[in-house]
């Protein structure tokens, strides 16, 4: 069996905090926590201005506009500030247990038929079918065997943009 793709790697935390970040900003199961936390906070600090003071907005003082301030500097900044958060609980994560696998060297083989993982203390080998998803942002491809578990594949250990052209096409033919 000749391999289409061996790729060498070291895996690190931030690779693994990508994935968890990737899997709660595009999962539907968090798609409601995430509406409400982003509206929640514009609404009800509106609604409480409003219910004190009205429309008039005379009645106004500073400490009513700066808290209306406050409020839309959450609404706006809340996205980063959910990625600092989910990538700080990832490293957590990380750090507790044994989870000595997430992170450090690893080899993948690429086949036809299957994708041989290689660790220090595992191998593995997982058939294309078993893959229920490709997702690929500017920095990673991610192989998703389940809904929130997958492998993870830096883009920059590919050489030139025609791999990265070559790699994603190979991985598209295999994962429906």
């Amino acid at each position: 069996m000749n391999p289409h793709f061996q790729i060498t790697y070291e895996q690190t935390e931030e690779d693994v905090a990508a994935l968890y970040v990737y899997y709660y900003l595009k999962s539907s199961v968090h798609r409601k926590k995430r509406f409400l936390k982003t509206w929640w906070p514009l609404l009800f600090g509106i609604g409480l201005v409003l219910v004190f003071k009205g429309f008039d907005v005379h009645r106004y003082q500073w400490s009513d506009f700066l808290f209306i301030l406050f409020v839309l500097c959450l609404l706006i900044f809340r996205k980063p500030l959910d990625q600092w958060y989910l990538k700080k609980q990832a490293k957590k994560l990380l750090k507790r247990g044994k989870n000595t696998d997430l992170t450090g060297s690893r080899t993948l083989i690429f086949l036809d038929e299957t994708l041989v993982t290689i660790t220090d203390s595992t191998k593995s080998e997982t058939r294309w079918s078993a893959f229920e998803c490709l997702a690929e942002t500017e920095l990673y491809f991610f192989l998703f065997v389940h809904v929130n578990s997958g492998i993870i594949i830096p883009k920059h250990i590919l050489k030139t943009p025609q791999e990265v052209i070559a790699f994603r096409s190979f991985l598209k033919e295999r994962i429906a």
